[in-house]
């Protein structure tokens, strides 16, 4: 296991944990549209990865320095993994895949992320969370906390 950190811009720091995790240690998300709504937030993915959603719910980027599994994308990778938002920094998920603080499989694409809808005028939505990844089945934190931000403005 190495520990040792790599930059990755805007997405932060990461390095590899137990297991073959490649683990952030921080990462944002930031989006403006002025159009009918816009989207902003993280989904972990079942084939090891961490995808950024944004500006619109259907738009997913895939971050190479993003990756929970260090060999992704490997098919049914999250079959051996589960994730949870331990806590909350600032604001509320708007949609969240679990309760904060509640471990959920990763057999299934998991988000996390805000939205606003178009209005008349300028609104907006953060939030701010510590995520933490572990084997499945044991709720128990291996990694983390990450800190993953989404901001949603219209």
């Amino acid at each position: 296991m190495s520990t040792s950190a790599f930059p990755y811009g805007t997405m932060g720091a990461a390095y590899y944990g137990p297991a073959g995790i490649l683990v952030l240690t921080t990462g944002g998300s930031n989006f403006t549209d002025a159009g009918v709504g816009v989207w902003s937030g993280w989904e972990f993915t079942t084939d090891g990865g961490l995808d950024e959603i944004g500006p619109g719910v259907l738009d997913r980027t895939a971050k190479v320095s993003g990756e929970y599994y260090s060999l992704e994308p490997e098919t049914g990778a999250g079959d051996f993994f589960e994730v949870r938002c331990a806590s909350l920094n600032s604001g509320v998920w708007n949609t969240q895949a679990a309760t904060v603080g509640t471990w959920v499989a990763l057999t299934s694409n998991r988000a996390w992320f805000e939205n606003v809808v178009a209005m008349a005028a300028p609104s907006s939505a953060d939030c701010s969370g510590n995520f933490e990844l572990g084997r499945a089945g044991r709720s128990t934190a291996q990694v983390g906390p990450i800190e993953l931000t989404a901001s949603a403005n219209n």
